[in-house]
């Protein structure tokens, strides 16, 4: 496999990311409705946000020099019990790039970087996505997986995806 680079993005590369994200949106648009703005763009309301906060962190994917992807993780809090951790927003790598253990790496970096509890979800209806996160995550040690039938304590509805937790030190 190629060199796989992660890099923390800056407000001057939010561009990439904008670009990135129209793909990403138009694959996510098969398994569940996706915003567009007054533009006829795919909307994701909160990736200024990326810029803004202390609690979120932008980061590009490259393998040698060619840009291949993005990630966003974000700090959030279980709103009933309390518990602080991580969440992997998005993870996208570019068409070309896949299959190549990409994702497996950029995660093990991520991991890296931001010790401590993650949440990871999926679309249930992703069948490609939930492929990749059951082989990716068989490897991390003290995964578990909520059951696809729980309800988000945010909104008490049954969840449309699969959410892993894992803990890194």
């Amino acid at each position: 496999m190629k060199s796989v680079r992660l890099v923390s993005a800056k407000i001057e590369q939010s561009d990439l990311i904008k670009l990135m994200m129209q793909r990403y949106l138009g694959e996510f648009a098969k398994f569940t409705e996706v915003e567009v703005d007054k533009d006829g763009q795919f909307a994701y309301r909160y990736l200024d946000h990326y810029w803004q906060s202390s609690d979120r962190h932008p980061y590009l994917v490259f393998t040698l020099e060619h840009l291949a992807g993005f990630c966003l993780v974000r700090d959030d809090q279980d709103p009933v019990q309390g518990l602080k951790y991580k969440e992997l927003a998005e993870l996208f790598i570019e068409k070309p790039y896949r299959r190549q253990g990409m994702g497996e790496v950029v995660l093990n970096q991520l991991l890296n970087l931001h010790p401590g509890v993650w949440r990871i979800s999926v679309l249930k209806a992703n069948q490609v996505g939930c492929a990749f996160w059951e082989s990716v995550l068989k490897s991390v040690a003290g995964i578990t997986k909520e059951h696809p039938s729980g309800t988000d304590p945010r909104n008490h509805k049954t969840r449309p995806e699969h959410v892993y937790w894992l803990k890194s030190d």
